[in-house]
């Protein structure tokens, strides 16, 4: 039996984790973790205004380069994500873009590379809620083209490979009690980065009929042992946000 996402709306006209309502989301939505870094990324927007807030879900809306788009914040894990994602979509959004930092795994990405997911590894167990593991999870490769477009208007470069979503932030990352080395399996089989959220939004928006990218910034590199001081991070999240929001100019101004 088909997959099919049921509409849960309120009594007062609002969906029911996101707290939007039809016409507080544009059709393309920029996603973050946290909620400090929807904001940052709304100042990049032109008059972008709050038109959401409940739980973990953060939203502003407004235009780049005269195409309306929203971002909103979704919390850390894939469960949180899978909810927006089809929450946007029985809202009418087509277009999602996740942007965020990670740990990468190939020695050639310095920290403050740029990397956008083609794929990613289902390491995690919301997407089994849905389908099995023999379903990919997939980025759109037109909107991986628009973003790699985008950067190199900006002057960037970004790896293109795959990413690995898992659910154990403490087994995969510099805080591990071993350094981070339970990775290096997936450094073997080519994985790039390690992060937690781009699984879910691959196979959901796959299901459901959207277009999904991710492009993230390596804060560090398992491999490497090294990591961005916090103000140079901060940059080169700033340098994300930017590609994310001039591919989301770009796609919406292609689509009419």
């Amino acid at each position: 039996m088909p997959f099919v996402s049921k509409k849960l709306m309120n009594g007062a006209g609002k969906i029911h984790h996101l707290g939007l309502g039809e016409g507080d989301v544009a059709k393309t939505v920029l996603l973050t973790a946290g909620m400090e870094q929807v904001r940052d990324i709304a100042a990049l927007l032109d008059g972008a205004v709050q038109t959401g807030l409940n739980r973990e879900y953060l939203t502003y809306t407004g235009t780049a380069g005269g195409v309306p788009v929203s971002v909103m914040s979704t919390g850390n894990g894939c469960m949180p994500m899978a909810i927006a994602v089809e929450e946007l979509y029985n809202l009418g959004c087509t277009t999602l873009i996740k942007v965020g930092a990670g740990f990468a795994l190939q020695p050639e990405a310095e920290p403050g590379a740029l990397l956008a997911a083609t794929a990613s590894v289902r390491g995690e167990g919301a997407t089994r809620e849905y389908v099995g593991p023999e379903y990919p999870a997939v980025c759109d490769p037109g909107l991986l083209e628009g973003l790699l477009n985008a950067a190199e208007e900006k002057g960037e470069t970004v790896r293109a490979g795959i990413f690995r979503s898992h659910d154990a932030y403490y087994l995969e990352s510099p805080f591990a009690a071993d350094g981070g080395k339970a990775a290096d399996r997936w450094r073997a089989l080519g994985v790039e980065l390690i992060e937690h959220e781009t699984s879910a939004l691959f196979v959901l928006s796959s299901i459901l009929g959207l277009r999904a990218g991710a492009l993230y910034v390596a804060e560090g590199n398992l491999t490497l042992g090294s990591s961005l001081p916090e103000g140079r991070l901060d940059e080169r999240l700033k340098a994300c946000y930017e590609i994310a929001v001039l591919a989301a100019e770009r796609i919406g101004k292609d689509n009419g």
